[in-house]
């Protein structure tokens, strides 16, 4: 015998899987004496990605970042890491997502 699942935990179509990031589709912009910035933050607001363009010759470089579990009345960025292309940074940030997950799961069992 089956019984009905509460609608909570019903998944819904457009839902990502599990552990999976969404990303918002435009990059905020923000420019600072030294550079030009643009920072894609994912849905859950946990994680963004930091494209920094230097206003000297130095090459672009992104930042995956994730956000300091500290007092929420202070906004703190951990680097995860950093690289030359969006790709990567994006998926540090995936990889960072999984392992969160996994261990959480490990540990209510």
């Amino acid at each position: 015998m089956t019984f009905p699942t509460p609608h909570s935990l019903r998944p819904t179509p457009n839902a990502p899987p599990a552990g999976k990031l969404v990303w918002r589709k435009t990059a905020r912009r923000d420019e600072t004496l030294v550079a030009h910035r643009r920072i894609w933050y994912s849905r859950c607001g946990r994680y963004r990605v930091v494209e920094c363009r230097p206003k000297v010759s130095l090459p672009v470089c992104f930042y995956a970042e994730e956000l300091r579990d500290t007092d929420p009345s202070v906004v703190a960025w951990d680097v995860i890491s950093r690289h030359r292309k969006r790709g990567p940074a994006f998926e540090a940030c995936q990889r960072r997502e999984a392992d969160r997950t996994t261990e959480t799961r490990r540990t209510r069992r």
